[in-house]
């Protein structure tokens, strides 16, 4: 099911003396990403999924028997994450985070929101710093598939956003208290600006609305590219309940005109779906933030590794999958199909065959 995502772990050092090799290393990690995507995230269950795998002849490519727990734990333990692009951080006493921050850089234009790369943090404190290394790193890799750079107010600043222009790039920067005199700025010249464009829409029993306000950036502002000043608010309201609004402020060194007012609330819309998605899924569905299943040596940093992996190949089958009532199947259920799928119980859609 993997084999054709590119998922051969060819750059990762087999940290195994030769003598005594019963698994290939690629096998063991491709078991485990498969694993913590239909939900097995207990080595103890990672291992009944091998031996199932193997029971139905669907194991991955080189896996003749079946990989123990323990096997899989020591393996975590050992591996160096180099060839997963990352290094070992530790907090002040010098214990090994078991739940590293990562700042992901995810395609939002795609469906499934795929994470295309990932720099592990000491803490949320390191988004900006770390942003430039990231994203040079996306666009090496991935530049041609993307033209709009969105980020949170934690990666706004000058120096980011002369990285983004400097690649080619448009950028879309949240905008908050942070940035005290732009950001009151901001409010005074929005407030008073027309509305754009305005949308409605019923999701999950509630109607929404979004508007989206914009003015060009003001000449005595100095800050790089930056072209406008964007104002979108957002109304929920359920039925008999009170609405509850959200109001974010952005800029952006596209200029008026640039893009269509419909289409720079897409972008903003899609940049929210970062929520949904990849950092959603990590922390609810995948269980990120909540345990890890091996504490040993380097484990909890390749485990993170190998979850993005996870998420994305998830991500991918649920898109192929037949919407329900207009909207994506969940989670469970994608997990479930996946699963099935893995063991050959089930027939994914002709939309998957090429990853089968």
């Amino acid at each position: 099911m993997l084999t054709r995502l590119g998922l051969t772990f060819k750059g990762v050092k087999d940290p195994r003396a030769r003598r005594g090799q019963r698994h290939p290393l690629g096998a063991m990690l491709t078991l485990l990403v498969q694993a913590l995507a239909v939900g097995r995230r207990v080595l103890r269950r990672a291992e009944a999924l091998g031996e199932d795998l193997l029971r139905e002849g669907t194991a991955p490519e080189g896996l003749r028997r079946p990989v123990s727990d323990t096997t899989l734990d020591r393996l975590l333990g050992s591996l160096e994450p180099e060839g997963l692009e990352q290094e070992v951080y530790q907090d002040e006493q010098g214990q090994e985070y078991w739940y590293p921050y990562a700042l992901r850089a995810s395609l939002t234009s795609s469906a499934a929101h795929p994470v295309l790369d990932q720099k592990l943090l000491e803490g949320k404190q390191g988004e900006a710093t770390a942003f430039p290394e990231l994203f040079k790193r996306v666009v090496d890799k991935s530049g041609r598939h993307f033209e709009y750079v969105t980020v949170d107010a934690g990666m706004t600043s000058a120096a980011n956003a002369r990285v983004v222009r400097q690649a080619g790039k448009h950028y879309l920067m949240a905008l908050e208290e942070n940035f005290h005199r732009l950001h009151d700025k901001a409010w005074v010249v929005l407030a008073v600006a027309p509305v754009k464009v305005r949308v409605r829409e019923r999701v999950k029993g509630e109607w929404v609305e979004r508007e989206l306000r914009g003015v060009d950036m003001p000449p005595e502002e100095d800050f790089p590219g930056a072209r406008q000043l964007v104002w979108v608010r957002q109304q929920r309201t359920r039925d008999g309940g009170l609405p509850k609004v959200e109001t974010r402020l952005f800029l952006t060194s596209m200029p008026s005109g640039h893009l269509s007012a419909e289409q720079l609330l897409t972008l903003v819309r899609r940049h929210w779906g970062i929520e949904n998605g990849p950092n959603w899924t990590a922390d609810v569905v995948l269980e990120e933030d909540s345990a890890s299943p091996s504490l040993r040596g380097n484990a909890p940093l390749v485990l993170s590794w190998l979850r993005v992996l996870a998420y994305n190949v998830l991500a991918l089958v649920r898109t192929h999958l037949p919407a329900r009532d207009g909207r994506p199947p969940s989670f469970a259920r994608t997990m479930e199909v996946l699963y099935q799928g893995l063991l050959g119980l089930a027939v994914l859609p002709e939309s998957l065959a090429t990853l089968a």
